[in-house]
């Protein structure tokens, strides 16, 4: 007998995924305060953009979300623990990830955020 198995969408995940909902509802509070800043919500991730530039984008895998910025890892201080993307495909809009797990690192991805949201407009 075979498996089956099903893809979830991102808000499904979220749903399922109680620990990741405070996390996501800090990153959206961070974009409702600024001035055009857009979010679009599609099947995998959400996008952050500020007008035609994205910034960001949110995926969730697990209980951890994922954070994809568009800044470039030489430019980032050593105490963000970040991965360089340069070398893959989403390298090429996104250059750095940072895995929000905890307090810790949200408070990292949201200075992150500011400063790639900043530095786009």
């Amino acid at each position: 007998m075979e498996k089956i198995t099903y893809k979830k969408s991102f808000a499904s995940k979220l749903v399922l995924e109680q620990v990741a909902i405070p996390y996501y509802q800090d990153i959206k509070d961070l974009c409702a305060t600024r001035k055009k800043v857009s979010t679009r919500l599609s099947f995998n991730k959400e996008t952050i953009n500020v007008g035609r530039n994205k910034v960001a984008v949110m995926k969730i895998s697990r209980k951890n979300i994922t954070l994809y910025l568009a800044l470039n890892k030489a430019e980032l201080d050593q105490k963000y623990n970040v991965k360089d993307l340069t070398d893959t495909k989403e390298g090429e809009t996104y250059g750095v990830s940072i895995q929000i797990k905890g307090s810790r690192t949200l408070k990292h991805a949201l200075e992150l955020l500011e400063l790639a949201l900043t530095k786009f407009g």
